[in-house]
């Protein structure tokens, strides 16, 4: 992310306390982005509750004026599996306690383990269909 977009969100996630925690992730967090890349940013409130449709549009509105780009927003709150993994494997955390996003670790770690077994016998079954028809 250039230096001005990175100043620019910055102040924002500072301007706007009710976020607790904010998360980059994809193409900019992995340093892959180019012109046709959004900002992919996973936030969570600190009221404890998830961000309500009205309030994400205002959310959306306000970011995609200021960093002149589309902005895909995730509340960290109701994701779930895959998208959950990427963002903790690959994110790069802007605004937070270490113990907030340790916590969003665990959730990960959790919602994995329980994941998995439909995961792996999906990839049972598609191995087998595989084999069968060739």
């Amino acid at each position: 992310m250039d230096t001005d977009k990175e100043k620019k969100l910055t102040t924002w996630l500072i301007e706007h306390t009710e976020v607790e925690m904010a998360i980059l992730f994809g193409s900019y967090a992995k340093g892959t982005e180019n012109n046709h890349s959004d900002i992919d940013l996973a936030i969570q409130l600190s009221s404890g509750k998830t961000i309500q449709a009205e309030q994400k549009l205002n959310y959306l509105t306000q970011l995609v004026k200021l960093l002149e780009t589309d902005i895909d927003l995730i509340d960290l709150r109701k994701v779930g599996q895959p998208l959950l993994a990427q963002i903790i494997k690959y994110g790069e955390q802007l605004k937070g306690q270490q113990a907030h996003y340790i916590e969003l670790a665990i959730k990960n770690i959790n919602t994995t383990q329980d994941f998995m077994p439909y995961i792996e016998r999906m990839m049972t079954e598609r191995r087998k269909r595989w084999l069968t028809n060739g």
